[in-house]
């Protein structure tokens, strides 16, 4: 195998395997999801305050504050999720562990289709080049009947 193709080949896999990471990490962040859902209830609440910085590269960035109640208590909150629909005033569901409002989840699984889709397109843009790299290498080293 020529060079390249072995720098290309570590390319490859190495995509591959950072994607393989994220549908591992997307896996255990999806058994939480439903290990939590199993005992929670459900909220609705208000979004009160959105903060918009630019963080350390000059991104913009969002902060969202949101408030519900439990049993007569306000929880205020912030969510480690933001979508451009959002705006003070609407409101999002919530889900939350009866036992400890504080400990709460979005509801909204959309938003963790992040990790398995780019993991997905990690995987298969590492495998599918990876696989025909060495099926070409092969391919090369079998002898061909001399025509006759």
């Amino acid at each position: 195998m020529s060079k390249e193709n072995k720098s290309m080949l570590i390319g490859f896999l190495s995509f591959a395997v950072l994607g393989a990471i994220l549908l591992a990490a997307w896996t255990v962040m999806l058994f939480d999801y439903f290990e939590f859902i199993k005992t929670a209830e459900e909220a609705t609440a208000t979004i009160t305050y959105i903060e918009t910085y630019k963080d350390s590269d000059g991104d913009t960035e969002h902060r969202v504050f949101v408030k519900y109640y439990v049993g007569g208590q306000e929880y205020e909150v912030k969510i480690s999720y933001w979508e451009i629909t959002m705006a003070v005033g609407k409101t999002v569901n919530v889900l939350y562990n009866p036992n400890d409002p504080n400990d709460f989840r979005l509801d909204a699984f959309s938003y963790g289709w992040l990790f398995p889709v780019v993991g997905t397109l990690f995987l298969l843009t590492g495998i599918i080049p990876s696989i025909k790299i060495l099926k070409r290498r092969s391919s090369k080293g079998k002898l061909r009947p001399k025509a006759s």
